[in-house]
Order: C-alpha cells, then sequence, then structure tokens
C-alpha cells in the first residue's frame, strides 16, 4: 500500500516505535534520541501508510527481547534475534513453535499526531493488540483504510487468559477527510516510507554487530524500561477539533 510513488533510500524515517501498554491501557513509545520510553495517550491520531509482518515476546531464561526482520509475506523467512543473537530464520509457521515467549506482531507504519506535530512513526502490534485484525476486516479490508482515513484507539475491552488480566484497544476511524497541510504531510511520510522500505525488502535488514546492538537496546528499553506516570483520565479523551 502507498500513497505516493517510490524512491530507492537505506535510512529509516521512522521517528518513534510506539508499542500497546495494557497494563497503563495507553501506547508506550520509545524516544530513540532521548533513548526512554514515554507514554503517549490512548486516542493518538494516526493516517495508516503501510504494515509488514514481524516478531516480538521475551525469553524469560535469557532475560532479553525478541525481535525479528520484516516481511510482506507470512511465507517469507523472518530472521528472530534474541539481544544480538540470530535464534531463528523461518517462516511464521516454521519458527512459531520453536522460541518460548515468541509471538507473531504486525509492524504498523503511520503518519500520528504528537505533541501537535506529525510523525512517522511504527506501531508494533502484538498480544491483545492484535485487534488491529478485527478493525481492519470491520472496516473492509486494509485497502479501505489508505486514503484520507483517521485512525485512533478510543477504547478499551478488558479480558482474561487463564491468571492474566490485559486491556484490548478498540481501533476506530474517527476522521474521513483531512486538511491540507495533514494531506501534505502524510504524502511526504510516505514517500519517504516507502524509499526505505523498497530499499530494505531488497537488502534485507543490516545484520552486523552495531546493527544489532542498536536494534537490541530499543527492544529491551521499550520491554524493561521505566514506566512513566499515567495520564490524568481527562486527557485521554477525544477532542471536540478534528484531529487531522
Amino acid at each position: 500500500m502507498s500513497r505516493t510513488q517510490k524512491t530507492k533510500d537505506t535510512t529509516s524515517p521512522v521517528k518513534r516505535y510506539i508499542e500497546w501498554s495494557s497494563d497503563e491501557k495507553c501506547w508506550k513509545s520509545y524516544d530513540k534520541e532521548a533513548k526512554e520510553n514515554v507514554l503517549l495517550p490512548i486516542n493518538t491520531p494516526f493516517i495508516l501508510l503501510d504494515q509488514l509482518t514481524t516478531v516480538a515476546g521475551y525469553d524469560d531464561k535469557a532475560e532479553k527481547s525478541y525481535y525479528g526482520s520484516e516481511v510482506r509475506d507470512i511465507k517469507k523467512p523472518i530472521k528472530v534475534f534474541c539481544g544480538k543473537a540470530q535464534v531463528a530464520n523461518g517462516s511464521w509457521a516454521d519458527i512459531k513453535d520453536t522460541l518460548r515467549g515468541l509471538k507473531f506482531a504486525k509492524s504498523v507504519y503511520a503518519m500520528a499526531k504528537i505533541d501537535g506535530e506529525f510523525q512517522l512513526v511504527q506501531f508494533k502490534l502484538s498480544g491483545c493488540a492484535l485487534s488491529w485484525f478485527d478493525f481492519v476486516e470491520a472496516s473492509g479490508g486494509i485497502n479501505a483504510l489508505e486514503g484520507d482515513i483517521v485512525i485512533a484507539v478510543t477504547g478499551t475491552t478488558p479480558g482474561k487468559k487463564g491468571s492474566i488480566t490485559f486491556n484490548t484497544p478498540n481501533f476506530a476511524i474517527v476522521q474521513r477527510e483531512l486538511s491540507d497541510e495533514a494531506a501534505t504531510q502524510a504524502d511526504a511520510a510516505d514517500t519517504a516510507l516507502q524509499a526505505y522500505l523498497e530499499a530494505y525488502l531488497e537488502e534485507g535488514p543490516k545484520v552486523d554487530e552495531e546493527e544489532e546492538e542498536t536494534d537490541a537496546s530499543r527492544e529491551t528499553a521499550m520491554e524493561n524500561g521505566p514506566t512513566p506516570p499515567q495520564f490524568d483520565p481527562a486527557d485521554e479523551v477525544l477532542d471536540d477539533e478534528p484531529p487531522f
């Protein structure tokens, strides 16, 4: 999926890496410049640009997070890392039962509005956040979410599996048109993203030690880093003004 023409580039344009925090019932972001976790409002609005398949999870024995390469086709091999070490390489069907704690994940690229600023971000969705699939299906498929569609989480649904309780995010379409500025910014973000993904998918992820250290540090920081205080609930509602 793409809003614009692809051109080659090898530098990731992503500004923030974001995951769902079930306990806090909001988004958790890793600020790669400050190298720290921050919490984002549950209703952070975003425009879908693209999505790929990857992995997530945690190895309790090694006390390290799993992360992996990204693919468009689920049948393509995914390189799985735990810390610096590559621990698997295969399609999801081949690797899903080979590593304890390994989870399926979607890597959703989007332009989000954070602190009043448009930012190219990556949502890594796993576990209960895979309610994303139900939202996409209910919306008419991924193609129906292309264009001037603004998405946000508007609430949560509590759940329980065994002794584990969780809060599932409820995705919804919150706007069906964009301001001229938002449309221009989205096109620019998608141009940069598609250039990067074209090169990434052609060449594959970098696996040199420096790159592995960077990725492993980010994943571990998101999993184990300090969690800031929760928001005031009054800040976690959709404003009357259109988000985009």
